[in-house]
């Protein structure tokens, strides 16, 4: 994919937002105030002056595709477009700080070195390829900047840090940053979203899939799978769970119950889970309606080292 240019493009690595001012004395920020932009593509301007879709990022440079393959290109100049949907997948982001510092460089201090630095952490509950985030700093004087940084391979439920330092140069002033998160090029949702947001997304994505379907039954659209208990890894105990759901129109799930479980943290973890899925509901005559289901679960102990 690509495209000739777009206006207000920003430049360098993208979703919740935060203020901040550069200057002489480092803060923290906590707050993520509520507006939030659309999802994005990120592009990045190739050696043809065109922008490519970014794939991937790695070893500090973003990936297009050429030829059906990855390709790593030098440049440095991106633009985030908005596009229809998020990709149905969510990551944890935790730890977050932003700090922002300057040092005088000169006996007559009129010249600054300003870093910008983001620490966090990242995990989901899927194993996931080929995620990086893109950090896009509004600065009242200067404009947009986009940095691209790779975080490259999660592993289901394992937290993995990211801590980079932004040279911002001369600039000065009050400004913005707002996170966005991709895996293999399509943005994700993630815990720095308003839980009233990301909810709005899953119904507008599950309304468009239902929309032309004629009758189906429930199927799973968001949501992982439930662990292996921690409390029963020792004992390499197979395991099996029932939960009975209500899955609404919107496919939301309403008040799950464990049926029956081989041992109680089977269901446990079968209970928690299926509390964050969303569901394409029951379509009936061209209209989704509620339906209660019951799903069976089966655990697999996890193999000696793992989790």
């Amino acid at each position: 994919m690509k495209t000739n240019g777009f206006p207000n493009s920003g430049e360098h690595g993208g979703r919740a937002t935060r203020w901040y001012r550069l200057g002489a004395v480092s803060l923290v920020l906590a707050a993520w105030p509520a507006p939030m932009a659309a999802q994005n593509r990120l592009y990045v301007q190739g050696n043809d002056n065109n922008y490519h879709a970014v794939c991937k990022v790695g070893g500090g440079r973003p990936y297009i595709m050429e030829n059906g393959r990855a390709v790593a290109t030098n440049g440095n100049r991106f633009a985030l477009k908005k596009i229809e949907e998020f990709l149905p997948v969510f990551i944890t982001v935790s730890d977050e700080q932003v700090t922002s510092a300057s040092m005088d460089l000169t006996a007559a201090n009129d010249y600054h070195d300003n870093q910008f630095h983001y620490r966090a952490k990242f995990e989901s509950a899927d194993t996931l390829e080929d995620v990086f985030i893109a950090l896009e700093l509004e600065i009242s004087n200067v404009g947009k900047r986009i940095y691209v940084y790779e975080i490259g391979h999660l592993e289901a439920r394992r937290p993995k840090p990211l801590d980079v330092n932004l040279p911002t140069g001369q600039y000065q002033g009050a400004g913005q940053i707002t996170i966005h998160l991709f895996v293999a090029g399509a943005e994700v949702l993630q815990s720095g979203m308003p839980e009233k947001y990301r909810q709005e997304q899953l119904d507008r994505m599950v309304a468009k899939r239902i929309g032309t379907i004629k009758p189906a039954t429930p199927t799973p659209f968001f949501g992982s799978m439930p662990v292996y208990p921690a409390a029963l890894q020792e004992t390499g105990l197979k395991g099996k769970a029932v939960v009975t759901m209500l899955i609404n129109a919107q496919g939301k799930v309403i008040d799950p119950v464990v049926d029956s479980a081989s041992e109680p943290p089977f269901g446990e973890e079968a209970l928690a889970a299926v509390r964050q899925w969303r569901f394409l509901p029951r379509v009936v005559d061209g209209q989704p309606v509620e339906t209660r289901v019951s799903m069976p679960f089966a655990f697999d102990p996890p193999p000696p080292g793992g989790r």
